[in-house]
């Protein structure tokens, strides 16, 4: 899969494009992509392939990463509804998710701290969201100095994510 990636990226940057980062990035795009078709053939349901975390500042960019990535499953006969195109909730990862699913490519929002930002990931239409409550309750942990476990019902990650959970139900969005 690796050699594929890299004669791919090779093979679809001009002599033009000669910075060395754009034939590394297309190579990890189409690599990720490999991957991805290949679980395809054997796992039912969607595809996540996630744009490089290092855009996770810059609209534009990952809205560009976002369509090469979908495209490239195109190519390889993997349908847009099996596909999500996986951003950082950051303001910007938002923002391009509000692109890209007004063009059909469906996104998965990660890096979910809190239920603000589960709304804003809602509201500009994310197609579903993957908050992390291990790192909830970490916070919590870490500023409260606690040292010991919880109930499922005192965890503060459990209950952000059942907040969120009930904002989406409501709303008919997924949540993962």
């Amino acid at each position: 899969m690796v050699d594929k990636a890299v004669e791919f990226a090779i093979q679809n940057t001009s002599p033009s494009d000669d910075e060395e980062s754009e034939v590394v990035s297309l190579a990890i795009d189409r690599l990720a992509v490999n991957l991805g078709y290949a679980i395809s053939m054997i796992v039912p349901g969607y595809i996540s392939t996630e744009v490089d975390p290092r855009l996770s500042f810059d609209t534009e960019a990952s809205v560009a990463r976002g369509r090469r990535i979908s495209q490239m499953y195109e190519e390889l006969g993997v349908p847009k509804n099996r596909v999500l195109i996986k951003l950082a909730a950051t303001w910007e990862g938002i923002k391009a998710a509000e692109v890209l699913e007004k063009e059909g490519i469906q996104c998965n929002l990660t890096l979910i701290f809190g239920f603000v930002q589960a709304v804003a990931c809602a509201q500009y239409g994310a197609h579903l969201i993957s908050p992390f409550p291990g790192r909830v309750l970490d916070w919590y942990k870490l500023h409260e100095g606690r040292t010991e476990g919880v109930t499922p019902e005192d965890d503060e990650g459990v209950i952000a994510v059942k907040k969120m959970y009930n904002y989406f139900k409501v709303r008919h969005w997924r949540l993962e």
